[in-house]
């Protein structure tokens, strides 16, 4: 008999997810480590700490990329469990975040000379992740990109 059944109020927790920005502050320390942070921000700042693993010391690659796997069905099981967020992938937008995060960063504070537009194309990509994770966490259409600005689709004469 479940507590409907016997005329109990049943209580019922959904939860938000962190923003695209809060993730990319989790992925450089800022958030994620405190009490009262998302969980899903600590996630991003486990799996950020990951890829730089993986960057730095290629032998473990087959181990993180475990961990990672493990550490992307958490963060789906999460949202099914706590979230009227439909579907998965969750986990796996969050992963590719921080590895994007990660590679732009690496860009970033590399000891050699980088172009700029090589250093602007990482960061735009990150960018475009943080996008597509609102887009994602809040159920909106992605935006088609490139834009189609020509006068029919303005005036919806098509």
């Amino acid at each position: 008999m479940s507590a409907l059944d016997t005329g109990e109020i049943a209580t019922v927790i959904v939860c938000e997810l962190p923003t695209g920005r809060e993730l990319v502050a989790a992925f450089r320390g800022g958030f994620g480590h405190l009490p009262g942070d998302h969980l899903i921000g600590r996630w991003g700042q486990a799996l950020a700490q990951l890829h730089r693993t993986r960057h730095i010391n290629p032998d473990k690659a087959t181990r993180v990329d475990q961990r990672r796997a493990e550490m992307v069905e958490m963060v789906d099981t999460w949202v099914a469990n706590y979230t009227n967020l439909a579907g998965a992938g969750y986990g796996a937008a969050a992963d590719l975040m921080a590895a994007t995060y990660v590679g732009f960063e690496a860009l970033f504070h590399s000891s050699t000379p980088v172009d700029f537009e090589d250093l602007h194309r990482a960061w735009t990509a990150v960018a475009d992740h943080v996008v597509a994770w609102d887009d994602l966490r809040t159920g909106h259409a992605p935006v088609p990109w490139p834009l189609d600005l020509s006068p029919q689709s303005l005036t919806n004469e098509r």
